[in-house]
């Protein structure tokens, strides 16, 4: 996929819906193939990204006149989820998700052992990862991702 693809496929337009986003690139639709193609290793990564994304923007739009832009965008998902969290913008339950999906994320993209063996090492079996990737599905409904 060229970068100009990817970046077309990421465009999001803020239209009034009734959703915090109205999302027009395949955010939500590229977890849900990653779960059909069985491919468990990217959709925990995306998941992962698509979740510090959006929380970042969450997070902007709250502490517009607290933070700059660019602080924010340097936070990782930990810290993302603390904040929204803290600023009650999600509840315990999802930020427990978002902390596992981001502790996994980890454990997969910086384990010695190889992605597929990193993911059985965690104990993911593909029930396992295609409930880490639905669970990020809710948590970006959470955020007001459609």
């Amino acid at each position: 996929m060229t970068k100009n693809k990817i970046e077309d496929e990421a465009r999001i337009s803020l239209q009034p819906s009734g959703a915090y986003f109205n999302i027009t690139d395949p955010t939500i639709r590229t977890l849900q193939e990653s779960i059909d193609k069985k491919e468990w290793f990217a959709g925990i990564v995306f998941a992962a990204t698509f979740l510090e994304h959006f929380g970042s923007h969450r997070l902007r739009e709250s502490y517009r006149d607290t933070f700059g832009s660019d602080d924010l965008l340097q936070l990782g998902l930990k810290h993302i989820a603390m904040l929204l969290f803290a600023s009650k913008i999600i509840d315990d339950s999802i930020y427990r998700k978002m902390t596992r999906i981001n502790s996994f994320r980890n454990k997969s993209v910086h384990g010695r052992l190889g992605k597929q063996k990193a993911l059985r090492s965690l104990g993911i079996d593909p029930t396992g990862a295609e409930q880490i990737i639905e669970e990020a599905i809710e948590c970006l409904n959470a955020l007001g991702v459609h």
